[in-house]
C-alpha cells in the first residue's frame, strides 16, 4: 500500500511540473517521466511520447539514445511504422557508429540493436502473414468471380477482388518498409501486380527485389514470364540466363533453354535460337515440340542464303561464269540446311505421328530435296490423318505429275481445287 502512495505521489508531482511548466527536467527525469506513463494501465503513450520527444529536444548532445529507442517501441506498438523505423534507425546508426566508450557500453548493456532487430522481426512478421492471408483470399475471390455470367453482379465481385488485393499490397507494403532488405515481401508485391494485368509496377517491385536477392527462382521465373509475354525479349534472355547459372532441374532446364530459343527466334536472331534449342533438345531429346521448332528454325535460316542469292544474281547481272559457283555454292549450303531439317522431322513424327505440322513440313523438306519418295509419303500420311486437307493433296499433285501417276493424279485433283482453278 505504501509503495503505492509513493508511486501515486511522484506522478502527481510529475503531472503538476510539467503541467505548469515550472521547471525543466534533467534528461534522465524526462525518461523516467516516460517509463511511469508506459507503466500506466492503460499506458499513456502520448505523454509518454511527449516526456521522449522533450528529452530529444532538449538534450541532443546526450546523445539521446535511449528516449529514441523507446519513442521506437511506443511508435511499434501504435502500429506507426514510418516512425517507428525512423527512431530505430537513429539509435542502430549510433550504435554501429559509436566511438565514444560510454556511448558503446550503453548500446551493449541495453542490447539495443538486437532489441530493435526483434521488434522489427515481428512486426514484419505480423504485416507480411497478414498480406499472405489477404491474398489467399483475394485469389479465392478472383476464383469465384469466373463463373458468374450477369454483368453486374461480376462487377461487384472483381470490385471486392480488386479490394482484397490492394489490401494485401498494402500489408506487404508496410513489410518492405519495417524489413527493406526482406525480398520476400517485394516479391509479393510483384505477385499482386503481376494477378492484376499490372505488368510495369509488377516488374518495379520484382527489380527491388532482384537487388537483394537474385537466387531466387520463382522471382527469377515470374519476370522472365513477363518480359517474354510483353514482347521485352532481351531483358527475358537475360534473367534466362540468370536462371542457367543455378541449380534447376533438368525439365526446368530444357524449358528455359526452349523459351529462351523462341525469344531469340522472335528477335530474328536464328542462329542463337538454334543453338538454345539444340542445348534444350540434348537435355530432353524426345520433345515433339522442340524437335519441331528446331526443323523450322533451321529451314528459316536458310532463307538468308536464298535472299544472298538473288543478291548476287542482281549485283553481277547474269555474269554466268561469276554467278554460277556462287549459286552452286548457296545451294549446296541450303540442302545441307534441308537435310538436316528432314532428319529433325523425322525424329518429331516418330514421336508424335499424327503431327500434321510436322508432317508438312517433312514433305517440304524432302521436296526441296527433290526425294520425291519421301516427300509423297510425308503427304499421304497427312491426308490419312485429313482427308479434306488441300495443301498436303495440291503437294501430291506435283509429285503424282512428276511420276506420270495417271490415277492418282486424277484423284488428287479431286482435292486440289485450286489446280482446277488454274485449268
Amino acid at each position: 500500500m505504501k509503495k503505492i502512495l509513493v508511486f501515486i505521489l511522484a506522478l502527481t508531482l510529475l503531472t503538476g511540473s510539467i503541467a505548469t511548466g515550472q521547471r525543466k527536467l534533467d534528461y534522465k527525469g524526462y525518461l523516467r517521466s516516460a517509463k511511469i506513463y508506459l507503466g500506466l494501465t492503460p499506458k499513456d503513450y502520448k505523454k509518454a511520447a511527449e516526456m521522449l520527444e522533450a528529452a530529444i529536444e532538449n538534450y541532443p548532445d546526450q546523445p539521446p539514445i535511449e528516449a529514441h529507442y523507446i519513442l521506437g517501441t511506443i511508435y511499434a506498438d501504435k502500429n506507426l511504422f514510418e516512425e517507428m523505423r525512423n527512431e530505430f534507425e537513429y539509435v542502430i546508426n549510433i550504435c554501429d557508429t559509436a566511438q565514444n566508450e560510454d556511448i558503446q557500453n550503453e548500446c551493449d548493456k541495453e542490447d539495443y540493436v538486437k532489441n530493435i532487430q526483434d521488434v522489427l522481426a515481428s512486426k514484419w512478421i505480423q504485416q507480411y502473414n497478414n498480406g499472405v492471408s489477404t491474398l489467399k483470399r483475394a485469389r479465392d475471390q478472383d476464383a469465384s468471380c469466373e463463373p458468374i455470367e450477369d454483368s453486374i453482379l461480376k462487377a461487384e465481385c472483381d470490385s471486392t477482388t480488386m479490394d482484397l488485393y490492394m489490401r494485401a499490397a498494402e500489408a506487404f507494403q508496410i513489410s518492405t518498409m519495417i524489413l527493406p532488405d526482406s525480398a520476400q515481401g517485394w516479391i509479393n508485391l510483384g505477385l499482386i501486380y503481376y494477378s492484376i494485368d499490372s505488368t510495369d509496377k509488377a516488374l518495379d517491385f520484382y527489380r527491388e527485389a532482384l537487388e537483394i536477392n537474385d537466387q531466387d527462382l520463382s522471382l527469377l521465373s515470374n519476370m522472365f514470364s513477363i518480359y517474354f509475354n510483353s514482347g521485352q525479349y532481351d531483358s527475358a534472355i537475360a534473367i534466362g540466363k540468370k536462371m542457367m547459372e543455378l541449380e534447376l532441374t533438368p525439365q526446368s532446364r530444357a524449358d528455359m533453354l526452349y523459351n529462351m530459343s523462341i525469344a531469340y527466334n522472335t528477335m530474328d536472331q536464328i542462329d542463337s535460337a538454334i543453338v538454345y534449342l539444340k542445348k534444350s533438345i540434348e537435355i530432353t531429346p524426345e520433345s515433339p515440340d522442340a524437335l519441331y521448332n528446331l526443323g523450322a528454325f533451321i529451314i528459316r535460316s536458310g532463307a538468308g542464303l536464298a535472299t544472298k542469292l538473288s543478291a548476287y544474281q542482281d549485283s553481277i547481272e547474269i555474269n554466268r561464269a561469276k554467278y554460277t559457283p556462287m549459286r552452286d555454292a548457296v545451294q549446296d549450303s541450303l540442302k545441307e540446311k534441308y537435310r538436316e531439317a528432314a532428319e529433325v522431322f523425322e525424329k518429331a513424327v516418330e514421336l508424335q505421328p499424327d503431327n500434321l505440322d510436322a508432317l508438312d513440313w517433312l514433305g517440304r523438306a524432302y521436296f526441296f530435296l527433290e526425294e520425291w519418295d519421301k516427300s509423297k509419303d510425308a503427304y499421304t500420311k497427312i491426308v490419312e490423318l485429313d482427308e479434306e486437307n488441300e495443301e498436303a493433296w495440291c503437294q501430291l499433285l506435283i509429285i503424282y505429275l512428276k511420276e506420270n501417276n495417271k490415277e492418282k493424279i486424277q484423284e488428287a485433283q479431286e482435292h486440289c481445287t485450286r489446280y482446277q482453278k488454274r485449268q
